[in-house]
């Protein structure tokens, strides 16, 4: 772990600030660490002792090349993020399994640069984005036309607390069940639905 030690307690620096020469002064309040006249880091100041203070945006470049630490490292172990940032983790996983986790991760890395509260104010636009580059329900609109079937979708359940729900949804050709999927949303579901479809009519989804 990159950390710097003052007054017996650690404190976290960006990884790439490690095993480096840095500056640290402390204050009554926080501890703002230094390299080459610029600020890295800043930290509440700690009067504990063998402390370990840790800000998660300083290790997200190495999780990034390790994205199946995101659960089990210690520095984000008490990362509360805002729900949107985990709405967007559960749409891409559930879309792309563990790569979704990689770009997940990409995603925590415009932390880097922007507040938290920015990041999370364009999480419908990085949602939007997410899901509409791929759109099987159109996919599977027009080879069902060219086929001379119809195409509706049902949701056949609805499960989770509000703020945490999985939807299932099925796409029905000509009155039969085709396709079946799951989603954090019903746009999400529906997707993986007409997917799933596609495949059974013999198109290859994009």
């Amino acid at each position: 772990m990159s950390l710097v030690r003052y007054r017996a307690n650690d404190y976290s620096v960006p990884v790439e600030w490690g095993h480096r020469e840095v500056l640290v002064k402390g204050f009554v309040q926080e501890v703002v660490i230094c390299a080459a006249s610029e600020v890295i880091a800043r930290h509440p100041r700690s009067y504990e002792r063998e402390d370990m203070i840790f800000d998660p945006v300083h290790y997200l470049a190495l999780l990034e090349q390790k994205p199946g630490a995101l659960d089990q490292a210690a520095p984000l172990q008490s990362w509360n993020l805002p729900e949107e940032f985990q709405r967007i983790r559960r749409l891409l996983e559930s879309r792309m399994g563990n790569r979704g986790k990689k770009e997940f991760i990409q995603i925590l890395r415009l932390l880097e640069v922007f507040e938290e509260a920015i990041v999370a104010a364009f999480a419908g636009r990085i949602e939007y984005a997410q899901t509409t580059y791929v759109d099987h329900k159109t996919e599977l609109q027009e080879a069902a036309a060219r086929l001379g079937h119809s195409v509706t979708y049902t949701v056949l359940d609805v499960d989770g607390r509000p703020h945490d729900r999985t939807f299932t949804c099925a796409a029905v050709l000509d009155g039969e069940e085709a396709g079946v999927g799951k989603g954090p949303s019903k746009k999400v579901a529906e997707q993986e639905a007409a997917r799933e479809a596609l495949a059974k009519l013999g198109v290859q989804p994009t």
